[in-house]
C-alpha cells in the first residue's frame, strides 16, 4: 500500500490543447517577425563594445582572455568580482596600468575589467607550518 502526501497545495492545470496552441501561434509568428527586422541598425565604432553591450557571459569572457593576459609581465591574476555591484573582470597587478604591454582594455564582452594593485603573488609551502 503506496503513502499519499497532500500538501494542500492548488494546482491548477492548464489543458493541453491550449498549450499546443499557444506554441503553434508562436510558430507562426516568428518568421513573420524575423523578416520585418532583418535589417542591421547603424552602430558606431564607439557603440560597438560598449559596455552595456553584453555579447557573453561573464566567465566565458574571462576564460578566453585569461591565458594570454597571464603572458603580460605585472598580471598576477584574474577573477570575478563586483565594481559597482555589477559583475566585473578583476585583473590583479604588480605594475601600474602605464607599464602593462600591451595595455589592457576596458571591457570585455560587454563586461568591465578593473585592475586590482596587489603586488607580486608568491606561491608559499604550507606543509612545514607550525602547529601540524
Amino acid at each position: 500500500m503506496g503513502m499519499r502526501c497532500n500538501s494542500g497545495a492548488v494546482r491548477l492545470r492548464r489543458p493541453v490543447w491550449r498549450s499546443r496552441a499557444a506554441i503553434i501561434l508562436t510558430l507562426l509568428i516568428l518568421p513573420a517577425c524575423a523578416q520585418q527586422g532583418e535589417e542591421a541598425p547603424d552602430v558606431s565604432p564607439e557603440q560597438e563594445g560598449a559596455p552595456d553591450t553584453v555579447t557573453e557571459t561573464i566567465e566565458a569572457a574571462l576564460e578566453r582572455v585569461t591565458d594570454d593576459w597571464m603572458k603580460i609581465p605585472g598580471v598576477e591574476g584574474t577573477g570575478i568580482g563586483l565594481c559597482d555591484d555589477r559583475p566585473c573582470i578583476k585583473v590583479f597587478v604588480s605594475r601600474p596600468a602605464s607599464e602593462l604591454d600591451p595595455p589592457l582594455p576596458e571591457e570585455v564582452g560587454g563586461h568591465p575589467v578593473k585592475l586590482e594593485p596587489t603586488g607580486t603573488f608568491r606561491a608559499t609551502d604550507t606543509t612545514n607550518v607550525a602547529g601540524d
